[in-house]
C-alpha cells in the first residue's frame, strides 16, 4: 500500500469520522468505511472486560520476533478467542494498517484508546516492522491534525528489541498517542509477568524499579479504560498476573462479549 494512497484515504476517513457520533455499533460503522475507502480489516474485538474498548489482531509467530520466550510457551495469544481471532488474521501489512485505522478513527469518535495488537507484534524485526511502522505514523500524523484530536489513541507492548532505531520509533509513535511498553522489560515503560505479592513488589522497587500491579487483575470493577495507567504512567513497570482465566472472567454488570468484526467474503468481493 503506497503512502500516497494511504494518506488520501485516510484524510476522507478522518473527515467522517468528524461527522459520527459514538453508539453501540460505532466500531462496525468504521470498519465498514475503512474497508470501502482502504481495504480489507484483520479481526476486531470489542467488549472485553479487561481492556473495555477496541482491539486489533494480527497472527502470532508470523509478525512475532523470535526471541519471543511465550512462543508456543504458553502464549495467551494462542489460546482461547484471542487465539481463534489471530489465526483468522493476516500477516499482511495492508490488512493490519486497514485495522489499525479503525482503531485510530474510534479514539478519535468515542476518545478511548484502542488496545493495538492484542495477539502478534509490529514484525520480526524492526526492518520487519519498518512499512508497518511508518503506516502508523502517517495515519497518527494525519489525525492528531485535527481539532480536539486526543491525547492517546491507543497502546500496545512489543518484544521487539530496545535497539537505537527501535527507541526512536516507540518515541515518535509516543509523540503521536500512540504508547509502546516494553515486554519482559523491568524499567520505566516495561511489562512483566510476576506475581501480585507484596513480597515481589518489594524486591522489584528494591532494584530501583517503579512497579504497578495491574488493576483490573488486582481489583473487581476496574479496566483499562477506568485506570489508563499503561498509557499514563510511563516511569513504572506494569505487573501482570499469569492467569489466562483473568481474562475470559465475565463482568457482573457487563458481560464479556466480543464480536467477530471480520468482513464476509461478500465484502471482500
Amino acid at each position: 500500500m503506497s503512502p500516497l494512497y494511504l494518506g488520501k484515504q485516510f484524510r476522507r476517513l478522518v473527515q467522517f469520522a468528524a461527522l459520527v457520533r459514538p453508539s453501540p455499533k460505532i466500531h462496525e460503522t468504521l470498519r465498514d468505511q475503512v474497508h470501502a475507502f482502504i481495504g480489507p480489516t484483520n479481526r476486531l474485538g470489542i467488549g472485553n472486560r479487561k481492556t473495555a474498548t477496541l482491539a486489533t489482531y494480527r497472527p502470532v509467530g508470523a509478525t512475532c520476533p523470535d526471541s519471543c520466550p511465550y512462543l508456543g510457551k504458553g502464549c495467551l495469544a494462542q489460546k482461547g478467542n484471542v487465539g481463534i481471532h489471530q489465526r483468522a488474521s493476516s500477516a499482511e501489512v495492508a490488512p493490519a494498517l486497514a485495522t489499525a485505522a479503525v482503531g485510530i478513527l474510534y479514539a478519535m469518535v468515542t476518545g478511548n484508546p484502542w488496545r493495538e495488537l492484542v495477539s502478534g507484534d509490529a514484525g520480526k524485526t524492526w526492518e520487519d516492522a519498518r512499512e508497518y511502522h511508518e503506516g502508523l505514523v502517517l495515519m497518527l500524523s494525519i489525525a492528531k491534525e485535527q481539532p480536539n484530536a486526543p491525547r492517546w489513541f491507543g497502546w500496545r507492548y512489543t518484544h521487539l528489541p530496545r535497539t537505537p532505531e527501535g527507541l526512536a520509533m516507540v518515541g515518535r509513535l509516543k509523540s503521536l498517542g500512540l504508547f509502546t511498553r516494553w515486554s519482559d522489560y523491568n524499567g520505566p515503560g516495561g511489562a512483566l509477568v510476576k506475581p501480585h505479592d507484596d513480597q515481589t513488589i518489594k524486591a522489584l522497587k528494591a532494584q530501583g524499579m517503579k512497579p504497578f500491579r495491574c488493576l483490573e487483575q488486582s481489583t473487581e470493577y476496574e479496566n483499562c479504560m477506568t485506570c489508563r495507567a499503561c498509557w499514563e504512567r510511563p516511569s513504572h513497570t506494569i505487573i501482570f498476573k499469569a492467569n489466562a482465566n483473568q481474562y475470559t472472567k465475565p463482568n457482573k454488570e457487563r458481560p464479556w462479549t466480543i464480536y467477530d468484526l471480520a468482513p464476509t467474503e461478500e465484502q471482500r468481493e
